[in-house]
């Protein structure tokens, strides 16, 4: 594969004079620039591999896999500008060197370009600490080796561990770049069907950026923070039942951004968190046992990377969240 970084990685940062890339597949080797300058070395490394989770450099760095200036890097080095980085990761990095078990993905579709799966509730997407193992990525890397190519083993988009729903996974390093760029302009269509505390407006849009919670890191929040990244959710009450003397409602979320926990964040703002939700909605956790949020990614619509065909897919709810909507008394085709 002719020098793929160059040609597909980072086009962007190239641009933005962040560094120059003279490597090929087995190993990254570049020089940073001053746009780096001050900001210590795995944060300046997660901003410009951002294909990679800051995890993975973390532990490049940990394993002696990064050399700056020829010389074993050190996570809290701080960035001159123009250092010299070599990485050279094992290609069995992420593989985890017990007794691997792999789950049967529930794939929709699937041609030489992408797959679309259905992701369970309780699948975790990338390695993390506390789920070093088991994940989705874990399980694509075990079916499909050569994906071990691919930034992320393809995944170009995530959902939290308790949400269920439609997912695509690239196959290449080009429909991999061109799924992103789509992501970026806006072009993936992502709709998910949601169960909510109370009787929100029949319709709405909510427009409120968000940040990581400065005061607990698991959590994100609304934030007028010149930080915050903006983030748009389009919303849609569908129908209402009745819970334990409660009133639920049946949304449809439509993401125009995708930031982590979105959905869940803007919907706890607004004063209607997700049924289920003990990250955001804790006050609801005794008055129903329901072990999730109940938040599932139903439709999906992008444009194939290979013959530009504009692609659709719609699955079912799952059973728990089908259950959850019978019980309060929702009638739902």
């Amino acid at each position: 594969m002719k020098n793929f970084l160059n040609s597909y990685f980072f086009i962007n940062k190239i641009n933005n004079n962040f560094l120059k890339i003279n490597t090929i597949l087995t190993s990254i080797k570049f020089c940073l620039t001053k746009k780096v300058n001050g900001i210590r070395l795995d944060k300046a490394l997660s901003l410009i591999l951002n294909q990679y989770s800051r995890n993975c450099i973390q532990k490049w760095i940990k394993l002696k896999q990064i050399l700056i200036n020829n010389k074993t890097a050190e996570a809290d080095m701080i960035i001159s500008g123009y250092e010299l980085i070599i990485i050279k990761p094992k290609k069995n990095f992420f593989l985890n060197k017990t007794e691997k078990k792999v789950i049967k993905l529930d794939i929709i579709y699937e041609d030489n370009e992408i797959i679309i799966l259905n992701k369970s509730a309780g699948l975790v997407v990338h390695p993390a600490i506390g789920n070093l193992s088991g994940t989705l990525f874990d399980n694509l890397l075990e079916i499909y080796p050569f994906l071990i190519n691919v930034p992320r083993a393809g995944i170009v988009h995530r959902l939290d561990k308790n949400s269920s729903g439609l997912m695509v996974v690239a196959k290449s390093i080009k429909s991999y770049i061109h799924l992103v760029n789509q992501l970026k302009m806006h072009i993936v269509q992502r709709k998910y069907l949601a169960m909510v505390w109370g009787i929100p407006k029949l319709n709405g849009m909510i427009n409120a950026a968000i940040m990581r919670n400065p005061h607990n890191r698991i959590k994100m929040t609304v934030s007028k923070n010149f930080n915050a990244k903006p983030a748009l959710t389009y919303y849609e009450r569908l129908a209402t039942g009745i819970i334990n003397k409660k009133h639920i409602s049946l949304i449809r979320c439509n993401l125009k951004t995708g930031r982590t926990h979105q959905i869940r964040v803007h919907m706890q703002w607004l004063g209607h968190g997700i049924v289920g939700d003990n990250l955001y909605g804790k006050k609801y956790s005794k008055s129903l046992i329901f072990n999730r949020q109940a938040l599932h990614a139903y439709k999906l619509g992008l444009i194939h990377p290979k013959n530009n065909l504009k692609l659709k897919w719609r699955i079912n709810l799952p059973d728990d969240i089908s259950k959850l909507i019978t019980f309060s008394g929702i009638k739902w085709i």
